[in-house]
């Protein structure tokens, strides 16, 4: 069954879902330091980071993705870019909250954003 996607030369069919996480998991750990240079060299905050987050998530994943199509001679498939860069974008955006969150529990105020208010 052909799903449409990017499809390796010498990989199995069946190891697209896996290959399509690899993606998700490879651009989150380029976007969350991407974000975080964007958003010390723009200044941004709040929602504006959050959209800056979620350009370099699709811009990455869609980069990793159209190499992968190039590499193998196949093309892109627009469902497993967008998929990855979801979950890219929820992962690198839970880390961060998680890391402000963690600072806050600590009083340290340690990963807290610019923009929140004292608590």
């Amino acid at each position: 069954m052909d799903s449409g996607g990017v499809t390796l030369t010498g990989v199995p069919p069946e190891w697209e879902p896996l290959l399509t996480l690899l993606v998700a998991w490879a651009s989150a750990w380029l976007v969350q330091p991407l974000t975080a240079i964007a958003k010390k060299v723009g200044c941004t905050q709040g929602p504006t980071t959050v959209a800056v987050s979620a350009g370099l998530s699709l811009l990455v994943a869609a980069g990793f993705s159209v190499a992968a199509a190039q590499a193998s001679g196949q093309t892109v498939a627009l469902g497993q870019v967008l998929l990855s860069a979801v979950l890219a974008f929820v992962r690198a955006n839970g880390a961060y909250l998680g890391q402000v969150q963690a600072g806050e529990e600590r009083g340290t105020g340690e990963g807290r954003a610019p923009s929140s208010t004292p608590g």
